[in-house]
């Protein structure tokens, strides 16, 4: 197909199907009898692939057609653990303390955060922000995969609905309407959703559950024990990123991160 040969294939729902290339190489494939959205979505993720091509965070897109019955995205293989991966190996950071278990967490939140807003820099917000969608590099960084959710941050929206949303991480404000398989998100994903998003994947990489919305008062029950007493601004800076109301979130991804740090170190 386009003249890659698939190896293996690693989710197939309704009419599409993604299978990893020999190179090797990420294929997504949609059926051309699918309905126009779904379509649309792969047409909308080759063009932010394109933007973002010489950014480092995502894959470089490698080939876009229609081949027979079916079109077709590829795209680099990006090596790296996602962090779903990481989390499954390592446990919540929470449940040892050590010194090692420490670096991790502020190396893993640091790498996060950055990503996020280097991508938010460029002018895109990713719209399906999940440890399934992180993967952590083998220098230390942080890279991002699955864009068909994301939206500039400024002018057209894109296509009317996304795909698939991973419902544990999505804010409040964004309206999931129920699809066969999970949901699909009718809002615009901004900069405010996506902060919202990595602050619930960082505090389950923390605490092993995904946190919900916050308000002032309950914010402190998101971090308590040993990670309490070694980062004490933990827990505020957290809970802004999660406030259920956006207008009172961090004002920026980038200030986001830069509280992180400061409380991580």
């Amino acid at each position: 197909m386009g003249g890659f040969v698939t190896a293996a294939r690693l989710r197939a729902r309704g009419c599409s199907a993604v299978y990893r290339a020999h190179g090797p190489v990420a294929l997504k494939l949609a059926c051309l009898a699918a309905p126009a959205a779904e379509l649309a979505l792969l047409d909308h993720e080759r063009a932010v692939l394109d933007q973002l091509r010489h950014s480092g965070l995502a894959p470089r897109p490698l080939g876009h057609d229609s081949c027979g019955a079916v079109r077709y995205l590829a795209s680099e293989w990006r090596s790296g653990v996602p962090l779903a991966h990481w989390l499954h190996e390592h446990g919540p950071v929470a449940r040892a303390r050590t010194p090692e278990t420490a670096e991790l967490f502020a190396a893993v939140a640091g790498a996060v955060a950055e990503a996020f807003t280097r991508l938010h820099e460029h002018g895109i917000a990713h719209g399906d922000v999940s440890p399934t969608n992180i993967l952590l590099t083998p220098d230390g960084e942080a890279a991002l995969v699955d864009f068909e959710n994301a939206r500039p941050l400024a002018g057209p929206a894109g296509p009317a609905r996304g795909g698939k949303v991973t419902r544990l991480y999505a804010p409040p404000e964004l309206e999931l309407l129920p699809v066969p398989g999970g949901f699909v998100s009718d809002g615009r994903p901004t900069a405010a959703s996506d902060q919202y998003a990595v602050a619930a994947v960082l505090g389950q990489v923390l605490n092993g559950t995904v946190p919900g919305p916050r308000s002032t008062v309950d914010r402190e029950a998101l971090v308590t024990g040993w990670p309490a007493r070694s980062w004490p601004g933990l827990a505020p800076v957290l809970g802004t990123a999660l406030h259920a109301d956006p207008r009172l979130r961090h004002p920026s991804m980038r200030e986001f991160a830069a509280a992180l740090e400061e409380c991580l170190t």
